[in-house]
């Protein structure tokens, strides 16, 4: 997890560094428009290190405040259990309402954003044998200023989970820190000029 976190230092420092470099053109900022994304976690389930991909999709309300809607699945091969031979692996993912406020601006090419998702899980590794579960994972990021309608963020969170009962695993086991990678499409109408479609790369 020392990694990952170093990880997330590195893309924080580095990556605003090269945009201002490039001099990269900032889309205008945020005011309600809708998004959707996609993200990639890194973390560890059971004690082991795994990946977890998401989707998500919302409303930017204005400036500061997003809510919406993620969903998020464990991609990683965690094997339970052996039924024939055959390895069983974890099936783990979890779903629910994301919020979204913008703690702080003008940090160059991007700002820092405090976020949080409340919902309902599900882990299983046998067909019939699953468990639900309530998941609050608070977290902070850096996402970069748009470029055309395309975003970047990187972040890390904490999943809390809780009401795992499935056989030995317990809720510890899955509370642990996240490293993200987000990718967002923002601002669809940043597209469309007069109702009619235009190419930005011919203006």
């Amino acid at each position: 997890m020392k990694k990952l976190i170093f990880c997330f230092l590195f893309l924080v420092i580095v990556l605003p560094s090269s945009a201002d470099m490039l001099e990269i053109k900032p889309m205008t900022e945020a005011t309600n428009r809708i998004f959707i994304g996609s993200a990639l976690k890194m973390t560890r389930i059971k004690y082991e290190s795994g990946f977890m991909f998401g989707i998500s999709g919302g409303w930017e309300i204005d400036r500061n405040l997003a809510l919406g809607l993620a969903n998020y699945r464990l991609i990683s091969n965690i094997e339970m259990a052996r039924v024939d031979d055959k390895p069983q692996n974890l099936n783990f993912s979890y779903r629910g309402i994301t919020a979204r406020y913008i703690a702080r601006k003008s940090l160059g090419s991007g700002y820092l954003s405090i976020n949080a998702l409340i919902g309902q899980g599900k882990i299983r590794y046998i067909v019939g044998d699953e468990s639900k579960f309530l998941v609050f994972e608070p977290g902070v990021e850096f996402e970069f200023i748009p470029v055309l309608n395309l975003q970047m963020g990187v972040g890390v969170s904490y999943r809390y989970v809780r009401g795992i009962e499935l056989d030995s695993l317990h809720d510890n086991q899955f509370r642990e820190m996240t490293a993200l990678i987000r990718l967002k499409l923002v601002d669809f109408s940043y597209w469309f000029v007069d109702g009619s479609t235009e190419c930005l790369f011919l203006r």
